[in-house]
């Protein structure tokens, strides 16, 4: 079976880090802007810093196991004009 995970990228733990080893799933990451002010608008809640360390987290998990990370993107009247400097980062 092919596992593929939707997540936003708030938590890396050491329970997630478990399952990641043990299930070895293929990720989708739902970042919705790389401009900090704008992420934390949207993701209520959230702090864009954590996300980027987990981010650098998941894409660590991601190469060492042969693994695409993926970014899933919804485009809204508050991120759409991010949406070229996420396609870049891509």
């Amino acid at each position: 079976i092919d596992v593929h995970i939707v997540s936003n990228g708030t938590i890396f733990n050491d329970r997630v880090a478990r399952f990641l080893e043990r299930m070895k799933p293929e990720l989708v990451l739902s970042i919705d802007s790389l401009n900090p002010q704008r992420y934390e608008a949207i993701r209520l809640n959230a702090d864009y810093d954590v996300m980027r360390a987990n981010l650098a987290r998941f894409l660590e998990y991601s190469r060492a196991n042969g693994k695409a990370l993926r970014f899933s993107v919804c485009p809204m009247i508050p991120n759409w004009m991010d949406l070229p400097e996420l396609l870049a980062f891509c």
